[in-house]
């Protein structure tokens, strides 16, 4: 009944009243019901990218959800540099974000930044290019999803419907201000 968790990030509520749990270093996501129970609707505990059901799916780190109108559940899958979503029925599968390796800030991408090769790409799902997305939210009223993508230094809007992609602050650039 009460789960094993290590250093659980982030959390939000669906619509029967479950909290919906990060928990980065079991490489899981959880579910608490409102009477207290903890079972695991995404990741079987392998750090990995794979699609399915949460005995088969993979995640890397993931540091964040959000839970949609629709009670699918949006994943900042962190070191995977990629948005997944859990579906209601529990298929863990792509959501938005090109891949570009298996860790974010890897040695190819780093050389493509610096090279200005790649830089935070904007676009459609399978275009849109993600630098360890830390932190994701979805707006009860508009249904845009936002990401802090933390290691591009930007926040960035997932339109509903077209699910194109857009920087809307941060230039790419850390900056630490007074």
């Amino acid at each position: 009944k009460f789960g094993t968790f290590v250093g659980p990030q982030n959390l939000d509520l669906d619509s029967y009243g479950n909290i919906i749990v990060a928990d980065p270093e079991n490489h899981k996501i959880r579910r608490i019901t409102p009477d207290g129970e903890v079972t695991t609707i995404g990741g079987n505990g392998i750090p990995g990218d794979q699609d399915g059901p949460p005995e088969v799916s993979q995640f890397n780190f993931p540091n964040s959800v959000a839970v949609d109108a629709e009670d699918n559940i949006i994943v900042a899958d962190t070191q995977n540099s990629r948005l997944r979503i859990i579906d209601p029925n529990g298929i863990a599968d792509f959501y938005h974000g090109y891949e570009l390796g298996d860790e974010c800030n890897n040695e190819e991408q780093w050389v493509m930044r610096k090279l200005n090769i790649l830089h935070d790409i904007d676009g459609l799902p399978e275009m849109a290019v993600y630098n360890c997305p830390y932190g994701v939210t979805v707006s009860k009223y508009s249904g845009a999803i936002y990401v802090a993508d933390s290691d591009a230094f930007i926040i960035r809007k997932i339109q509903p419907g077209s699910l194109l992609v857009t920087t809307i602050a941060g230039d790419g650039e850390p900056m630490f201000e007074k």
